[in-house]
């Protein structure tokens, strides 16, 4: 994880990665130790997901140097969902593991299915 968060930081000023400045203390304290632990439990998965997209995204870049921007914006698109809030995700996610074919699916796929 330590590898990834050294590749963000020397791709990204640190403005870009600390562009939610946004004080999250408010929140965490409203929060109970089962719920603080869930959050983190799913923060970590969204790293671990990020990681993959990542390590496409170089293999890609290797292969295909002259497409090294196109492919990073390509990566832009699958983070963008500012026009969702959690309470459509949730119904969106809800909706796609109604759907028995979907039973196995990982959250990253259920998420995705949601643009």
């Amino acid at each position: 994880m330590k590898y990834i968060a050294f590749f963000l930081l020397a791709l990204f000023p640190s403005h870009v990665l600390l562009a939610d400045s946004t004080p999250f203390l408010p929140t965490w304290r409203l929060l109970t130790k089962e719920q603080k632990q869930q959050f983190i439990s799913g923060y970590l998965q969204g790293w671990k997901d990020a990681g993959k997209i990542t390590d496409v995204a170089l293999e890609h870049i290797r292969k295909n140097p002259e497409q090294a921007v196109k492919a990073l914006e390509s990566i832009q698109g699958i983070y963008e969902l500012s026009h969702h809030g959690p309470d459509i995700l949730a119904r969106e996610v809800d909706n796609f593991y109604s759907e028995p074919e979907n039973s196995q699916a990982s959250l990253s796929v259920a998420i995705s299915s949601s643009r």
